[in-house]
């Protein structure tokens, strides 16, 4: 998970947050990897 908030981090240095789709992408990305995570986890 610290590549992943380097690379939010990166984002809002650049101004990346300015283009919507690019916005909605990386938020339906990590909401996918904290679901895979979290199902990781939870199931044996």
């Amino acid at each position: 998970f610290i590549c992943i908030y380097l690379h939010i981090g990166r984002g809002l240095y650049y101004g990346s947050y300015l283009y919507k789709e690019t916005w909605n992408t990386g938020i339906l990305l990590l909401l996918t990897l904290m679901a895979t995570a979290f199902v990781g986890y939870v199931l044996p």
